[in-house]
């Protein structure tokens, strides 16, 4: 697959998943996904493709993507892995392996490991890696600002994974996302079919809310999300 193809597969991915969200707290819906979220999800089929393939260039650009938009893991509801595949050192140390000796590859590898981010990096997206059972539940409590313009995208991680029952039919895990105040009252929901999840909604008040992924589905999945606050 080329990188082109991998650019408008991301781009279909994202409008799937925009033209089923639901969007509450006074959001209109949008079929026009901001360029930043396609831009992060090109990114993870960049790494995707680049580790599949042994290929360092789209691993190189994955990580000058995760720059651009300053994104950061977020550890405020527990420590990431540090043997996350979305660690910047660990994508940089896979692209040095397959950049196989190649002069141009190293030196952009050397340009992004020593280069820093800029004063206002922490204002971008909030990354979270996590795991949700076969038709189980995730949920993390988050503080939001009352008043911001929040963006929770889900990536689920198992795609093209599959495995079967002992009728020999398909199991597959599928991604739901669902937010709710401390009511109990629904702010936000994604149920659409897949792996990817979006929403938007603004917060009334600054409190915690809690973001639900529900996996109804039967294989246990992998995923990423990220936060953004407008």
């Amino acid at each position: 697959m080329s990188i082109k193809q991998i650019l408008f597969s991301a781009v279909l991915s994202i409008s799937a998943s925009a033209s089923a969200q639901q969007l509450s707290y006074g959001v209109e819906t949008s079929k026009d996904m901001p360029q930043s979220v396609r831009l992060i999800k090109l990114a993870g089929d960049l790494l995707e493709y680049g580790r599949r393939t042994k290929s360092a260039l789209p691993l190189i650009q994955a990580v000058q993507i995760y720059r651009q938009l300053n994104v950061a893991d977020d550890d405020s509801i527990g420590s990431q892995p540090t043997d996350s595949p979305f660690s910047e050192a660990n994508i940089l140390a896979d692209a040095t392996i397959f950049a196989d000796g190649n002069k141009n590859l190293l030196s952009l590898i050397s340009d992004l490991k020593k280069s820093t981010r800029g004063a206002g990096w922490t204002s971008g997206p909030r990354r979270i890696l996590s795991s949700v059972d076969a038709w189980g539940n995730d949920e993390k409590d988050i503080w939001f600002k009352k008043g911001s313009l929040i963006r929770i995208v889900i990536d689920g991680q198992n795609k093209g994974v599959v495995s079967y029952d002992n009728r020999g039919e398909p199991v597959t895990s599928e991604l739901q996302l669902t937010v709710y105040d401390k009511t109990g009252r629904e702010v936000a929901r994604d149920k659409s079919k897949g792996q990817n999840c979006i929403v938007s909604f603004i917060p009334y008040a600054s409190e915690k809310l809690s973001v639900i992924v529900s996996n109804v589905g039967g294989l246990s999945s992998n995923y990423v999300m990220y936060i953004y606050k407008d």
